[in-house]
């Protein structure tokens, strides 16, 4: 801002004053400002779509046994997620966004200290205790329809 008004400003005795037309330039400079000020206004959101939630509740099990700790996530076409830990019993609930997502389940062994690492910061990931194509939304196979204000139930039972 400050710079186009110092290149008009110097501009202005560059012109010779039959060619500078004050009202033009007036003009032209508070409709560049507007317009920055309408990308900040426009630009200053976090980015994303509010999509419509429903709440799901469900359990997932591995090899017909609840499994007791883990994650599940919900992703949306969009590429908006929604997760939660399953709980002892494999249960979970969350809010997930309508329409049609893909699910995956992480349970893994926990991480550990990377012994290569002259920090330690790094640390290995931990060993996944079910089939590793459950935790991508591509390979997983789970796949949840959402519904508004349904009452939507999901039960998952994951095989090797």
């Amino acid at each position: 801002n400050l710079a186009i008004a110092a290149i008009l400003f110097c501009s202005r005795y560059l012109v010779s004053a039959e060619l500078w037309d004050a009202r033009l330039l007036r003009r032209a400079f508070w409709s560049l400002n507007l317009g920055l000020m309408l990308m900040v206004v426009i630009g200053c959101g976090d980015g994303r779509i509010k999509l419509p939630t429903a709440p799901v509740a469900g359990t997932v099990t591995y090899q017909g046994k609840p499994l007791g700790r883990g994650r599940i996530i919900f992703f949306h076409p969009s590429g908006q997620a929604a997760g939660a830990d399953l709980a002892a019993d494999g249960a979970f609930k969350l809010l997930a966004f309508q329409g049609k997502n893909q699910v995956t389940v992480e349970l893994r062994e926990p991480d550990r200290p990377n012994p290569n690492s002259k920090s330690d910061l790094q640390y290995l990931r931990g060993k996944s205790l079910i089939p590793e194509r459950y935790a991508d939304p591509g390979s997983s196979g789970l796949m949840l329809d959402v519904k508004p204000g349904a009452d939507n139930k999901a039960e998952f039972a994951l095989k090797d």
